[in-house]
């Protein structure tokens, strides 16, 4: 598994703490479904604030392939990843292993 999605929060509403924070969220996530032996970083990006650059998601996930739990290619670079042409017809699945009903 290279890739999941999850509606499970740390329990704080939206707020995820930040990059640092959601990025340990899926690390956590990860390592309970037995996947933790990587890095695992959240899709999120920032805006620039206090002079600071902005961190765009697509510059923080790596070149891919990513895959399901079950192998399935989700996308094979960044590009097939943003495509929008493929996501709907691939079936996702959470780190439990389920389908993911909110990814379609």
């Amino acid at each position: 598994m290279t890739f999941f999605i999850t509606s499970v929060g740390p329990g704080k509403g939206g707020d995820l703490g930040g990059l640092a924070g959601a990025d340990a969220h899926c690390q956590s996530l990860a390592q309970a479904a037995g996947a933790g032996n990587k890095t695992w970083r959240a899709y999120l990006s920032t805006n620039a604030r206090g002079g600071a650059n902005p961190i765009h998601a697509r510059d923080r996930i790596g070149n891919g392939p990513w895959q399901t739990a079950k192998g399935a290619v989700i996308a094979t670079s960044v590009a097939d990843l943003h495509s929008g042409n493929k996501r709907s017809a691939r079936p996702m699945l959470s780190t439990k292993r389920e389908p993911d009903q909110g990814a379609r």
